[in-house]
């Protein structure tokens, strides 16, 4: 176990990564259910 860098309360497992990796998958998640949900809609709505 590591301490997080940024939060030393926080405990780290041996495969966390950093935080920017997170963000990145954030991000495409986001992105992912906004197309997804554009697509319902439009397909919905004809």
């Amino acid at each position: 176990m590591r301490q997080h860098p940024h939060d030393p309360y926080r405990i780290l497992l041996a495969g966390d990564r950093p935080e920017m990796v997170n963000f990145a998958l954030l991000l495409f998640g986001a992105l992912f259910s906004t197309v997804e949900t554009l697509v319902t809609w439009a397909a919905l709505s004809n």
